[in-house]
Order: C-alpha cells, then structure tokens, then sequence
C-alpha cells in the first residue's frame, strides 16, 4: 500500500493543528464515537457499495487513523458478526468481512435516507408498530429498534414506533431476527382532536437530542466547506467518514417526515446544504484514498444529488 496513513502514532492533544487535526482529535475524544458505529459507517460508505469482501488488514488501516487498534477492530467485528450485521469468510488463516446477506436491505434503505433528498408524499396516516418488551435478549431489542430507525420510523417508546410516510410492508426489510420481536402493526388516522397533526409530529418525532446534533454537524463541518477542495486525499477521506458519521447519527434517529410535517425554521434545508455541499466536495480525493487501499473498495457516485 503506497498511500501514507497518517496520524496513526500522534497523539493530537492539545487545541493546535490543522483544521482536520482538530476535528479527527474531537471526534476521537467524543463520547460518542464507538468503534462498532464507525465501521457500520465505513462499510455503508465505502465497502459496501463495491459488494466485495474486505480484509481485517485493509480494514485496520482504514481505521487506524482513527485511533482503532487492532485489537478493538477484532472486538467490534466480533460484535458485528454476532449481530448479523456483518460475516466473513476464512481465507487460509485469514479473514474477509461484508455485509451480511440478510442485512443487506436494511443497509440500502439506510443508505436512501442517509444521501436521498425529498420526501414522499403523506395520505393523513399513520402506521404504528408495537415490538415485544420481553423478546430476546437486550441486544435483540436494541436491534430491533435500531433497524426500525434505520428505515425511517421515529421512536415513542422502546416499544412503540410511529411513521406518517412508511407503510406496514416497509417491515418485510428488517432482519427475520428483528422481525420476530414486532407484535403488532396497523395504519390510520391517530384519534387525537383538536391536535393538528404538525403538533403530533413536534410531541412525537422531533427529539431535542437530534436537534442539537443538526446544529452541531452545522456548526463543525460547515468551516471546512472552503478547505475541502484542497485537502489530500487522507484528509479528504478522514473529513468524509466523519461528516457521514455525524450525520447518519441525525438522520437514522430522526424519523421521515413528509414535507408537511416539516418545520418551517430554514434548518433542515441549511443542514442539508453543508452536509450535501462538503461531502461532494470531498468523494473525489476521498475515493483516490480508497482506491489505493483496495480498488474495488469505492464508494458510490452521484450521492446527495452530485
């Protein structure tokens, strides 16, 4: 591999550096950043696009930079497999990774949310799914409701979650695991009066925590939007990665909305435009980075309309 991975042994502490230097190094001191989470953003951004198995070795040294040893790798791919996110395929003493076959759909409809614009049209219902408070295990629940925000549906409760724009058929893409943990699903106009339903939708579905993440993604990444074209393609693909990071976080945990139940605040449409503007910005030199760690390891073209 002739592409220089850098910042692998710096420690970046401190607040001097270059404008990529402190983002890597606040993301790295987040309390949100989990190894498991960014190679399920790795792999949605990058690997599985191209379907072709990865290597732990290719793997590391894409997330080394990050400051992901080996060992961490190994643990969080572990997890991955158990969960029927990920498999792999042994190779004499070694390892592949992909997306797991039955994993497969709920990864595409993540990925229509995380990079496709506008909303579907809404009929004035709604579909309400109930899941089984005892099914499984902890981790089975947590599944569950991870896919469930996965392909759109905004969360009431641990057990209960609600779309306007998703019908029942959506579910048919979840997991059989995930599946088996749903009890109960129905679609109608909620009988509520005198509750418009952009009240229903404020109450229900816009979370003050996703809220604060939309102005945090604005406010971190919209600077680098006149550097970008100039960064290498390391940096190009360390901004990448933690630009999608960041906002798959907004956009899975935020149900879909249709244009009606849009706030009408300019913010949304502001978070789009930084998110859409830089990441356009960085795919090219991004996938020359790619492309010298595994050729057959790019990204898809024409995301976020470019």
């Amino acid at each position: 591999m002739s592409v220089e991975v850098k910042y692998q042994n710096e420690s970046l502490e401190g607040e001097a550096g270059t404008p990529v230097e402190r983002l890597l190094r606040n993301y790295r001191n987040s309390p949100d950043t989990s190894a498991r989470v960014l190679l399920v953003t790795i792999f949605g951004d990058a690997l599985h696009p191209a379907r072709e198995p990865v290597w732990i070795s290719d793997l590391h040294a894409l997330m080394r930079p990050f400051g992901i040893s080996e060992r961490l790798l190994r643990t969080s791919l572990n997890r991955l497999l158990r969960e029927g996110v990920l498999n792999s395929e042994r190779r004499g003493r070694r390892s592949r990774y992909a997306v797991h076959p039955s994993a497969v759909a709920t990864f595409e409809q993540a990925e229509q949310r995380i990079y496709g614009s506008g909303s579907r049209p809404w009929d004035g219902r709604w579909t309400f799914v109930l899941s089984d408070p005892g099914h499984g295990s902890p981790n089975d629940r947590r599944r569950l409701r991870r896919e469930l925000g996965w392909i759109g549906f905004g969360e009431l409760s641990p057990t209960s979650h609600v779309s306007p724009v998703l019908l029942p058929d959506a579910l048919d893409i979840l997991t059989p695991a995930a599946r088996e943990g749903i009890r109960f699903v129905t679609r109608g106009e909620p009988a509520l009066p005198g509750l418009a339903a952009g009240e229903l939708a404020g109450i229900a579905l816009r979370s003050a925590e996703v809220a604060g993440r939309r102005v945090a993604v604005i406010e971190n990444f919209e600077p680098l939007l006149g550097l970008a074209p100039g960064l290498d393609p390391n940096d190009a693909f360390l901004v990448r990665t933690i630009l999608i990071d960041a906002h798959r976080r907004v956009v899975l945990r935020s149900p879909e909305l249709p244009e009606d139940l849009l706030a009408d605040d300019g913010i949304d449409r502001h978070y789009r435009e930084v998110v859409s503007g830089l990441y356009r910005c960085l795919q090219p030199a991004s996938d020359a980075f790619l492309a010298e760690i595994l050729p057959e390891g790019v990204g898809r073209g024409g995301r976020f309309g470019g």
